[in-house]
């Protein structure tokens, strides 16, 4: 562990914790829009970006725990994809320039596809149970992510800037 790791830890926590709070408050009203906004899977692309990637895998764990935690649907599943995407996600962004909006929400929307796949395909494995097409607005869930993340990061950045000034 570095020096960095108790305040990434901290970090992480007050965005668990906020992220749970925007998905208590508004989860509801936002899962039933056609672009079916997870907030979770947003929260910890953004952190990844920003932390790395052995912290966005950290937070890409707890999130998805706190995520199954609440859902109707098999436990531990949310916790392995956003594993897998926190990691990706902080892995890629420290080898391309992903500083402007066009760039950073074209990744965020491959790893929110690929999130939305490999979490289809490990619920299709452990349950036999067909894809909820949703007259196919399943399919703008990862546009949906990636429009909050990057709108989160572009925020981030702008305050992180202002600050530092």
């Amino acid at each position: 562990m570095g020096h960095r790791a108790p305040r990434d830890i901290l970090h992480g926590a007050v965005t668990l914790l906020a992220t749970f709070a925007f998905q208590a408050f508004l989860g509801k009203p936002l899962a039933a829009t056609p672009f079916r906004v997870n907030i979770f899977l947003p929260a910890v692309l953004v952190f990844a970006v920003i932390k790395g990637d052995l912290a966005g895998a950290g937070m890409g764990a707890a999130a998805g725990l706190v995520a199954d935690a609440f859902s109707v649907g098999v436990f531990g599943i949310a916790g392995t994809v956003y594993t897998l995407v926190g990691f990706m996600a902080g892995w890629i962004s420290r080898r391309i320039h992903i500083l402007s909006f066009l760039r950073s929400f074209i990744l965020f929307g491959l790893l929110g596809l690929i999130g939305m796949v490999f979490r289809l395909a490990l619920t299709a494995a452990v349950i036999a149970e067909p894809i909820p097409w949703d007259r196919g607005r399943i399919l703008l869930q990862p546009l949906s992510t990636a429009l909050l993340a990057a709108v989160a990061f572009a925020v981030f950045r702008r305050l992180r800037r202002s600050r530092v000034r």
